[in-house]
């Protein structure tokens, strides 16, 4: 949605988790289970504790093994400290979810929507 052409206004999720995250552990947000039509991501902020170097929001079919897990889809890489934010919304195909993992203390504010129909046009 634009407004004068110029702004664009991005809806909140209908769901949302707001999570704090210790170092090196990883955090499930999205259960891949709960995306069964696609999801979208429609604002993500990330903050990380003056020890956070990286916070990685991955995206998959099943969990990273840990932080820096190259075999899976890293959909945001932020360095804190502060806070970092994704630029805009991100669409996830059916069975992917979603996952944190910093290697600090690290916090997620993420709002989404869960899709009950399969999109057409993508």
């Amino acid at each position: 949605m634009e407004i004068s052409g110029k702004t664009t206004i991005v809806p909140v999720g209908t769901q949302f988790a707001n999570v704090g995250v210790a170092a090196n552990v990883v955090t499930q947000i999205v259960s891949p289970a709960t995306n069964q039509y696609g999801l979208v991501i429609r604002t993500c902020s990330l903050s990380g504790a003056s020890s956070a170097i990286g916070l990685a929001v991955y995206a998959d079919t099943s969990a990273p093994s840990g932080y820096g897990d190259g075999t899976k889809r890293v959909i945001f890489l932020g360095a804190a400290p502060p806070s970092d934010h994704f630029p805009y919304q991100v669409y996830l195909p059916p069975g992917y979810g979603v996952w944190l993992v910093t290697n600090g203390n690290g916090s997620i504010n993420i709002t989404y929507d869960v899709l009950d129909r399969l999109p057409t046009g993508l």
